[in-house]
């Protein structure tokens, strides 16, 4: 939902309204011919499958739209989200082993310790595998003086 939100707003930026209207037609087209099948063998769990596959097509294929519109490939885009992606696919493996091995029951103080556990190991993996962020955060800071 996220990627196709985005580049909505990126297809009307740089003059191509039509485009979201065409991913949401799209999506509704998947999703009408998904969810009737889907929600008659597995119920709810059903319609919430047919629902993430028509949003993961129409993102998909906005995503591709977005970088043929703008003139990057793919790689280059990778390239620019790679440690994040790494980072947060650690964070989500950490805080199910977590979950798994120490919390049974997640209440709100659970939920808040898992989520501040997610967010200092993110930030950590992030500044272990990224030398120049200090500086740049540094940077920042001596800017703003």
């Amino acid at each position: 939902g996220l990627i196709f939100n985005v580049s909505g707003y990126l297809f009307q930026a740089i003059g191509f309204p039509k485009i979201p209207k065409n991913l949401l037609a799209l999506n509704l087209l998947i999703m009408g011919c998904a969810i009737f099948p889907l929600v008659k063998f597995w119920g709810i769990v059903g319609a919430g499958l047919a629902t993430t596959i028509a949003m993961a097509i129409a993102g998909i294929w906005s995503l591709f739209l977005s970088f043929k519109m703008i003139g990057i490939s793919v790689f280059d885009f990778i390239g620019v989200i790679r440690m994040e992606f790494i980072a947060a696919m650690s964070v989500a493996v950490l805080v199910k082993l977590i979950q798994y091995f120490f919390i049974q029951e997640v209440f709100l103080p659970q939920l808040i310790l898992l989520m501040s556990l997610a967010i200092v190991s993110y930030v950590g993996i992030i500044f272990i595998c990224k030398k120049g962020l200090f500086y740049d955060i540094r940077d920042l800071f001596m800017f703003a003086r």
